[in-house]
């Protein structure tokens, strides 16, 4: 390999390491205000103070992840979560939101969410109200929920 080769492959790891260490970072406070605002949403009106005070800080997140990363994508595979590529940790912190994203989401049949650059605050709030009242005991939730979106 010539050292053109190796230096770009070098910046390519140093770069791939520093979007996980980002995403690991993000993914912590993503996953408390996912969790916060599901469970408001749960509660209140979409006009509500409680449900606009939530609904905010998570669209400022949301918004800075898809500008830093492209896209934002949720996913969870055999009990782990993720945000885009990078498994998130669970630590003492984040352990009740992450458990309950992970259950809330299995119960629903959503295995993977992808929020992509254009998305507007109101679009986020619908899908937070549509997710938030899907019951899971639904015989097919996921459809349940398409039927609600499209």
């Amino acid at each position: 390999m010539n050292k053109l080769a190796e230096q770009v492959t070098s910046q390519e790891r140093k770069q791939n390491k520093e979007n996980y260490l980002y995403l690991l970072e993000k993914g912590k406070g993503l996953v408390n205000l996912f969790y916060a605002t599901i469970r408001t949403a749960a509660l209140y009106e979409p006009n509500n103070d409680a449900f606009r005070k939530q609904i905010g800080p998570l669209m400022q997140a949301v918004r800075e992840i898809i500008e830093h990363e492209g896209e934002l994508s949720f996913s969870s595979k055999e009990g782990y979560l993720f945000l885009n590529q990078a498994r998130l940790r669970l630590d003492f912190e984040n352990y009740v939101a992450s458990r309950f994203i992970l259950e809330f989401t299995q119960k629903l049949q959503i295995y993977k969410l992808t929020l992509e650059s254009g998305i507007s605050q109101s679009e986020l709030q619908d899908l937070i109200c549509i997710l938030a009242h899907t019951d899971p005991n639904e015989k097919e939730p996921f459809e349940a929920i398409e039927k609600k979106i499209f």
